[in-house]
Parts: structure tokens; sequence; C-alpha cells
């Protein structure tokens, strides 16, 4: 086995063939501030918002849907912008995979439930529907 040979030396130490001197570690503190920075700068915004709406759905209202008013909710907060989806019935069924009667029934019953408002409805040669989301019931949001 051969040992590497010095070519030089940097503060003392032995500086290796091919290789450079690294700068010194960020001291710990100046690591945690970063770390506090980054994670208040991603709970602030439009992304925040969308978490607590999502963490809120998870939390307090899951339990009470059954499995086609959870994936219909789902796929309208993923096609949501500022809280509002516009997308088609039809393909809302296509990408979970149920009949286009069974979402009407689930988006009826959502909102019966005050976690789906319609916001415009759509027709052929007019575009798709418009849905507003809610995460909790409204008579859960008074207390």
């Amino acid at each position: 086995m051969t040992t590497p040979t010095s070519t030089g030396s940097t503060n003392g130490r032995p500086v290796l063939t091919g290789c450079d001197v690294l700068p010194p570690m960020a001291q710990a503190d100046d690591r945690r501030a970063e770390c506090k920075a980054i994670k208040a700068s991603k709970a602030k915004g439009k992304a925040g918002d969308r978490f607590r709406l999502l963490n809120a759905f998870v939390d307090f209202t899951l339990a009470g849907l059954d499995r086609g008013e959870i994936a219909v909710w789902l796929v309208l907060y993923r096609d949501s912008r500022d809280g509002v989806a516009q997308v088609s019935q039809v393909a809302i069924a296509r990408r979970i995979g149920i009949t286009d009667r069974a979402v009407r029934k689930a988006i009826g019953r959502l909102a019966d439930k005050g976690l789906v408002k319609v916001v415009r409805q759509g027709r052929i040669g007019k575009g798709a529907s418009a849905y507003r989301i809610r995460a909790l019931p409204p008579e859960q949001l008074r207390n």
C-alpha cells in the first residue's frame, strides 16, 4: 500500500496532490439561523395557505367522508388556484376511476356538507364548472 505524497502545506497541514483546501464549515449557530429563516419563508404565502387547507381537511373532516367524496375533494384541491378549481366532472371521473354520475353525487354530498360550493355551472361550449373548496364545514368554522 502506498501513502500519498504531499506537495505543500497549508497552516502546517499537508495538502495531497490533486486536492483543494475546503473553506471552513459554517458554525452551528449560523446553520440554525438559516434553517429558521427557510422554515419561516416556507410557511408564508400561498403554499402555506394550501397546506393549512389540506391539514385542516385531513385532521378534522376526512373521517366523516366516504371514498368517492374524499377522492373528488382531493382532485378539486389539486386543481384549485386561490381556492377555486375549474375542472369537468368527466375529467374528475377519469382521474379517480369512477363514473361521472358518481362524481356528480359526490359533489352534491360535498356541497350539502358545505365543503364544496359550485361557483359556475359548466356547459357544452361554455367550459368546465368552477368549484370553491373548503376544508371544514361552515358550522365548524364558527366554533
